[in-house]
């Protein structure tokens, strides 16, 4: 008689493998002074900008930003972050960072305007930011 496999293991050992290439659905919503704004991206990367300067948000309006990132492939939810963005501590003069031991966001200001970052610290990458995201 043959072995059983252990499917339950099968399937949380590639959920938890940061390496697997899993779609990701990166979900942004920021709130503003004025309206919300949701921002969807789906890759296999664990990078990602989510908010161009061409989205014309203005960084001084921003009040809050929700991150949810879900892997697609199995619908589960892997980070969920709301976080209130306090302007009093800029990192430098045009950039403002959150960071946590799963995630690495980054707001740049560029005349005024709003371009956002999205890093997954788990996997890891050659990608180049303003500040780095690896500490």
């Amino acid at each position: 008689m043959s072995s059983m496999i252990d499917i339950e293991s099968k399937i949380n050992s590639s959920i938890n493998d940061p390496n697997s290439g899993d779609i990701k659905q990166f979900k942004l919503i920021v709130k503003t002074n004025k309206k919300t704004y949701s921002f969807f991206k789906n890759t296999t990367e664990k990078y990602c900008q989510l908010i161009s300067e061409l989205d014309c948000i203005h960084f001084n309006d921003i009040i809050h930003f929700e991150l949810i990132i879900n892997n697609k492939l199995i619908n589960t939810e892997l980070i969920n972050i709301i976080h209130f963005i306090n302007k009093d501590n800029l990192d430098s003069d045009d950039c403002y960072i959150y960071r946590d031991s799963e995630i690495y966001i980054e707001f740049l200001i560029e005349n005024n305007y709003t371009n956002c970052y999205c890093y997954i610290k788990k996997l890891n990458s050659n990608k180049l930011f303003n500040t780095p995201p690896n500490y």
